[in-house]
């Protein structure tokens, strides 16, 4: 069922799918070498299955809700690392991560507006300014979820 369902747009759906999962798949790589296992989340296994639902059920439901999670995702993901970034520039320290976290930060907007893109056909569709009610309470539910995982991530 949703091998037929990704091909519902003409195979855009699967290939932007598989896109994005090789470059989180690159961004995961990257950050369990940086990471020391004593200082990772347990939680981790769980996040893997979460953000595996979250692309799954979504597509399920047509690339539309694909697209609107993605793009929900990527704004709470780039927010986060603007954080990062920000702590790391005005510490002053660690110029490299810095660098790094910039770059992968930046292919996560790239992923949004990719996301943008297919739903709109331009990445300044000013559509994307002003999502329908159904988009806004989905990106808000995305939103919160991000926001619950990083802080129990934190503690766990």
């Amino acid at each position: 069922r949703s091998r037929m369902n990704l091909e519902t747009d003409g195979g855009r759906m699967r290939l932007f799918a598989e896109h994005h999962m090789a470059t989180e798949q690159a961004h995961l790589d990257i950050m369990l070498k940086l990471v020391p296992a004593s200082n990772r989340t347990r939680l981790l296994p769980i996040w893997r299955a979460a953000a595996l639902s979250l692309g799954f059920f979504p597509a399920l439901a047509g690339p539309r809700c694909l697209y609107w999670t993605v793009a929900s995702v990527e704004t709470f993901v780039e927010e986060h690392y603007q954080a990062q970034i920000m702590r790391l520039r005005e510490e002053k320290v660690l110029p490299e991560m810095t660098v790094l976290l910039e770059r992968l930060c930046a292919e996560e907007v790239e992923h949004k507006n990719e996301a943008v893109e297919a739903l709109f056909g331009s990445r300044d569709a000013p559509e994307a300014l002003s999502p329908g009610v159904v988009a806004r309470a989905w990106g808000s539910i995305v939103g919160v979820g991000s926001v619950a995982a990083v802080e129990a991530s934190k503690l766990v």
